[in-house]
C-alpha cells in the first residue's frame, strides 16, 4: 500500500513482535506434522504393531496438537486485540476532524437552501438526501463565506479541506500497519476524492480567470457531472462516519440540537446564487 510501504522498515510493530509471527509460522508447520504422526501411530495400532508404545504415542501427539491449537487462539485474539486498539486510538485521533467536515458538508446546505428545511436532519445519513445535491446546484463559491476577516467561500473551503485532508495522511501514514485493509481502502479513497481535489483547487481557478479576463459563474456544482462527483464524496464520508461511531465509544456524530439557528455561521441562504 501506498501509505504502509515506507514505515514498514522503519517502525516497529507494537503488540505484533516478531517474535509472535515466528510462533505462527512454527504452529502452522507443526499442524501438518503433528497430524502426520497421529495417523502413522493410530495406523500402527490398528494394524497391531508396537500396539502399546503406538497407542501412547498417539495420545501423547494429539495433546500436544491440542495445544498447539490453544496456543494459535490466544495469539490470535492478542493480535485481534491489538488491531481494534490501534484503530480506535486512529479514530479518536480523527474525531475532531470528522466532525469538522461534517459540520462544513451541513454549511455548504444551510448557505445553498432558500428557507429552514423541513426534514430532521442530524446525522450524515439524513443530511445527504436528494434535496441534498439539489440545492447545492445553487451554490455560488464566490459569495463570503462565515469568517472574519471576510473571504470567499472558495478560500475558506480550500483551507478547510487542506485540512482535512493532512489530518487523514497523518493518521494513515502512522496507522496504516494495524488498520483492516478496507479501512486504509476507504481513508485513501477519501484523500483521493475528486470533490476535495475540486475544493482546494478553487483558489488556482479564481486567480487563472482572473489572469485571463475570463468571468464566469461560481455556481460549479450546477454543472454536469458534479453532482456524481458530491455524490461519491459523500458516500465515502458516510462510510468513514460509519466506521469511526463503531470504533470508538460515545462516538455518534450528529450536528447540534438545532443548526438552523441563524446567529451560528453561515446563515441560511447566504451562498445561494442570486442571493
Amino acid at each position: 500500500r501506498r501509505f504502509a510501504r515506507p514505515l514498514i522498515a522503519g517502525v516497529r510493530r507494537p503488540g505484533f513482535p516478531r517474535g509472535n509471527h515466528m510462533i505462527k509460522s512454527l504452529l502452522y508447520i507443526s499442524y501438518p506434522v503433528l497430524g502426520l504422526l497421529v495417523a502413522i501411530s493410530f495406523t500402527a495400532y490398528a494394524w497391531g504393531w508396537f500396539e502399546d508404545a503406538a497407542l501412547n504415542l498417539g495420545t501423547e501427539i494429539v495433546g500436544i496438537l491440542l495445544t498447539v491449537f490453544l496456543i494459535d487462539i490466544v495469539i490470535r485474539r492478542h493480535e485481534e486485540n491489538e488491531r481494534a486498539k490501534y484503530k480506535r486510538v486512529a479514530f479518536q485521533q480523527l474525531r475532531i476532524p470528522i466532525r469538522r467536515h461534517f459540520s462544513l458538508l451541513f454549511g455548504l446546505y444551510k448557505a445553498s437552501v432558500p428557507e429552514v428545511s423541513a426534514r430532521p436532519i442530524s446525522t450524515p445519513s439524513e443530511l445527504f438526501d436528494g434535496d441534498y445535491f439539489e440545492q447545492l446546484r445553487q451554490f455560488d463559491f464566490s459569495k463570503d463565506a462565515p469568517t472574519a476577516p471576510k473571504q470567499p467561500w472558495m478560500d475558506y473551503l480550500a483551507h478547510e479541506t487542506q485540512q482535512f485532508k493532512d489530518s487523514l495522511s497523518r493518521t494513515l501514514e502512522k496507522y496504516a500497519i494495524y488498520l483492516p485493509p478496507e479501512t486504509v481502502d476507504l481513508i485513501e479513497s477519501l484523500l483521493n476524492s475528486s470533490f476535495l481535489s475540486f475544493l482546494v483547487q478553487l483558489p488556482s481557478i479564481r486567480r487563472l480567470d482572473q489572469t485571463e479576463g475570463y468571468r464566469r459563474s461560481y455556481t460549479m456544482l450546477s454543472a454536469n457531472g458534479m453532482t456524481d462527483m458530491l455524490r461519491e464524496h459523500t458516500d465515502l464520508f458516510k462510510r468513514l462516519a460509519s466506521e469511526y461511531e463503531h470504533s470508538v465509544s460515545n462516538g455518534t456524530l450528529s450536528l447540534s440540537d438545532d443548526p438552523w439557528r441563524n446567529d451560528v455561521a453561515p446563515k441560511i441562504g447566504s451562498a445561494r446564487v442570486g442571493a
